[in-house]
């Protein structure tokens, strides 16, 4: 996971200053002591050499041996390690996607800062090991005297490869250093910033915008997607800024790049008003819509993730997710199911309810229900929640409303609060697929694989799945149940971290009935 934490550091040159430190994995860190990050801060002035990125907006420091050193291998033997060459690289690339590509505001320069400015107006970065510190990378301001904002400087890991770092060596190198700059973009724009749930937000998102091919934030993502109901945004916890970075991927498909911008721009001095109530008046006059319609329409764009991908359809890149998951699954039985939970403005849950089918051979009746609370009326800088009740019924019951595809009927409350998305699934009977997919497997990107079952084997019964790599050796054996994926009877393997290299293969399905046998290819 990735944290941000908020601490205060006393040195020579700055005072009270607000520290972001982006921390990937733990969300209980943040009362951690800083002698730690200040002592970073500190030995940071001890780094040995320095380059100066080829258009000298970035002056990359670093040290050449001791525990900060980094690894000395220069394959081009110009002189300079090539992990400091690749970090001038990314640094110029992100420089140039952020101000020249996204038009965001361009650094301050700590030139005619009070202290150290790392002897130059360069933007300074510092390379330490910050693997002890389990963090990736601090963004620290720096005031500059006459401006109304604030430049400042960089402390990057490395090499990235303690293993608690979800994206090791260069590509773990490539997002953090965009993720960093762009908070020193941040500054720039006011010395006071906004929430700093929208920090997190922004320069997650815009790490994949200059590196979209790490896609680093799918870990945030799919920790959001696990358990929506627990990640509510107007909460205006920090820790869910990195979850919601998709947010703004939304709004820059279904708008553009500079809507992304007008909601960062909108909220500059709109301290005392909740981010959420500035954007609704920004929807409202620039959009035609409120930002209940905008957060019901993004969870829906979210629902189809993962195994329910729309291939053309929403995040392009929805592939790469997990399925988003219910917080409430349950299947019906007489008089009735139903739920009812509190959640705040903007927050989303969920629901899933099966209607059992008496064919043995058709799967359920189902239906999905993505509830969002898209009223403003208890968001406030301290926001309160509003109650949903959901309920499902086989007859008409206090004139509940009839599905349209299967014959049960459902009880919606408050509908001016809350958006009720239905899916229906009538039950259908499975065909059969003909091959794992996706085909080829790839490692770096797909999340699950599916693999065929065959036709006497029952749906959402359990069998023994054995999977052997090339050298016929048995790297998996384990009980799964038997699903339903686009009307298929499937296995689906999410434990795909086994397959480790590239090559073929085999797998064993077995259950009291039949055994099968098949392939499949694996690709880094």
């Amino acid at each position: 996971m990735l944290i941000l934490l908020f601490i205060t550091i006393f040195s020579n040159c700055f005072s009270n200053k607000i520290v972001f430190c982006d921390d990937h994995q733990h969300f209980d860190i943040l009362h951690r002591d800083s002698a730690s990050i200040q002592n970073i801060k500190f030995r940071r002035h001890e780094a040995d050499e320095f380059r100066d990125s080829h258009l000298g907006n970035f002056r990359v420091h670093y040290f050449t041996s001791g525990e900060d050193a980094v690894d000395i291998l220069d394959s081009d033997n110009n002189g300079t390690p090539d992990y400091i060459d690749s970090a001038l690289i990314y640094l110029e690339h992100s420089y140039d996607v952020i101000v020249n590509q996204e038009k965001w505001k361009k650094p301050i320069s700590d030139l005619s800062s009070v202290g150290d400015n790392g002897g130059s107006g360069a933007i300074d970065v510092y390379i330490v090991d910050l693997g002890a510190s389990r963090v990736y990378g601090i963004a620290s301001p720096v005031t500059i005297p006459g401006e109304s904002g604030n430049s400042g400087f960089l402390v990057i890991d490395n090499d990235f490869k303690e293993s608690f770092y979800n994206t090791k060596s260069y590509e773990g190198l490539k997002v953090t250093l965009a993720h960093e700059f762009h908070h020193i973009v941040q500054f720039a724009y006011t010395q006071s910033t906004p929430s700093t749930i929208i920090l997190e937000m922004l320069s997650t998102y815009i790490e994949d915008i200059c590196f979209p091919g790490v896609m680093d934030m799918r870990f945030y993502v799919d920790s959001l997607f696990r358990s929506p109901i627990s990640s509510q945004i107007s909460t205006g916890d920090f820790i869910y800024g990195y979850m919601y970075n998709i947010y703004f991927h939304y709004i820059r498909l279904k708008y553009d790049s500079q809507t992304v911008r007008d909601l960062w721009e909108v909220l500059i001095g709109n301290h005392n008003t909740h981010f959420l109530l500035v954007w609704d008046s920004y929807f409202q006059e620039n959009h035609n819509t409120t930002i209940g319609e905008s957060f019901a329409e993004f969870f829906e764009w979210c629902y189809y993730s993962g195994a329910r991908t729309i291939e053309g359809k929403y995040f392009p890149f929805a592939y790469r997710f997990t399925t988003l998951r219910p917080g409430f699954s349950q299947k019906f039985s007489e008089p009735s199911v139903s739920d009812s939970k509190n959640l705040f403005p903007m927050g989303f849950n969920l629901l899933k309810v099966e209607y059992l089918n008496d064919n043995p051979e058709s799967t359920n009746d189902t239906i999905d229900v993505l509830i969002t609370n898209i009223s403003t009326e208890k968001l406030s800088i301290n926001p309160r929640t509003d109650t949903y009740f959901f309920a499902t019924y086989s007859q008409d019951i206090n004139n509940s409303s009839r599905l349209d595809k299967i014959e049960f009927y459902v009880d919606l409350r408050e509908t001016n609060k809350f958006d009720y998305n239905i899916k229906e699934y009538p039950g259908l009977r499975p065909g059969m697929l003909e091959s794992p997919y996706p085909s080829p497997f790839n490692i770096t990107n797909h999340r699950e694989l599916i693999i065929p079952i065959g036709e006497n084997h029952t749906p959402f019964k359990r069998v023994e799945v054995q999977i052997l790599n090339a050298n016929m050796e048995n790297i998996y054996f384990d009980k799964l149940q038997i699903e339903i994926v686009d009307n298929k009877k499937v296995i689906k393997l999410e434990n795909t971290n086994i397959l480790t290299s590239s090559g073929v293969y085999f797998y064993t399905i077995k259950n009291d009935e039949q055994s099968i046998y098949g392939k499949f290819a694996v690709i880094k």
